[in-house]
């Protein structure tokens, strides 16, 4: 675990306790502000960032509101919040906070209201949904509209506070033993056997791994996050639904960063399925978008192909087998697609 991982989990516990000692009112503006803190002491330019995008955007949805130009505002704006994203990434030796995510929800807000699902959040409301801390770092990526109902729901609840603490607790265990000690441990290991191996298998092999620790590392985080917004009363988007138990890679990615995949599926794939009426191609660029999410580079080009490959042929190539044997075979064949993404790209850029 990071310096910055402990200290921003560590103002978890503060974060629960405003959220309950302030006034219904004002409870998440002093968890926003608890937040703001935490990143200015952490990342000065990371909290600059999520505060003037956040600011930005209910300013722009009002400008395109009084002026009616809606769509160039969403153009220009949404294009803005995208280069800002990818700039940010040539800034060396910068440690960004959260950036992938708050870009994201702020696009959500934006393109909602430009397709008339969202009327002007407003300044106060914008930047308490942006500044939500447990989901800053590492997402989920929840919605306003979900956030603002569940504002308008909460209640205190010991039943709801003890059970987002067992799920707080349990994403730590898994963030921190599983997907830290236990992971690293066991890539040592596949390292050291896999050593005299030819290099593709050895890679593979490795790969598989990474996705083992990936799962448990990003599991665990989104389980943090969803387990103290409960603490807070809010219950937040879910970001994992037992994706190993996956038997296709279809299936798969419908269980896998489920906030992140609903997103793209809203605003990627199903406008550009519509627009195009050619589902393969929308399906192609929705996974370039998601490889691009995560880094800007030729690797996570080719490991978007690769994946929309793996997708295309479980839906055109449908392989029937008895039930548990699916339930065997199926997430066995999940991990070794997902996994043989890097020795496959590595291949072709070598």
């Amino acid at each position: 675990m990071t310096f910055e991982t402990l200290a921003i989990t560590a103002s978890l516990l503060p974060a629960i306790i405003l959220a309950w000692i302030l006034p219904a009112s004002l409870a998440m503006e002093g968890v926003a502000a608890l937040a703001m803190i935490v990143l200015l002491l952490l990342s000065p330019l990371s909290a600059l960032w999520l505060l003037t995008a956040s600011v930005i955007t209910p300013v722009a949805i009002a400008i395109g509101n009084r002026t009616g130009a809606r769509n160039a505002v969403a153009i220009a704006w949404g294009g803005l919040l995208v280069a800002a994203l990818f700039l940010s990434r040539e800034w060396a030796g910068v440690f960004w906070i959260g950036g992938a995510y708050f870009t994201l929800r702020n696009l959500h807000v934006l393109l909602d209201w430009w397709m008339g699902r969202l009327e002007n959040p407003g300044l106060a409301r914008h930047l308490r949904y942006q500044f939500f801390l447990p989901a800053i770092p590492a997402g989920p990526i929840h919605r306003l509209q979900n956030f603002e109902r569940q504002l308008e729901r909460r209640r205190w609840s010991t039943a709801d506070f003890l059970r987002g603490l067992e799920r707080a607790v349990f994403g730590l265990a898994m963030f921190v033993v599983l997907g830290g000690k236990a992971a690293s441990l066991l890539r040592a290991a596949v390292e050291r056997e896999t050593l005299q191996w030819q290099p593709f298998l050895q890679r593979w092999s490795v790969s598989v791994v990474d996705w083992i620790e990936l799962y448990f590392s990003f599991a665990g985080l989104s389980a943090l996050a969803i387990g103290v917004a409960l603490m807070m009363g809010l219950v937040i988007e879910e970001n994992f639904n037992r994706p190993w138990a996956a038997r296709n890679l279809l299936d798969f990615w419908t269980r896998w960063h489920m906030t992140l995949t609903g997103w793209v599926r809203d605003y990627v794939f199903q406008p550009v399925a519509a627009l195009t009426r050619l589902p393969v191609v929308a399906l192609l660029v929705a996974m370039l978008v998601i490889g691009l999410w995560h880094e800007s580079s030729i690797y996570y080009v080719l490991w978007a192909i690769w994946q929309a490959l793996g997708i295309f042929l479980s839906h055109v190539v449908p392989i029937k087998l008895p039930p548990r044997v699916a339930a065997i075979v199926g997430p066995i064949f999940v991990l070794a697609w997902l996994s043989a993404a890097r020795p496959m790209v590595l291949a072709v850029l070598a």
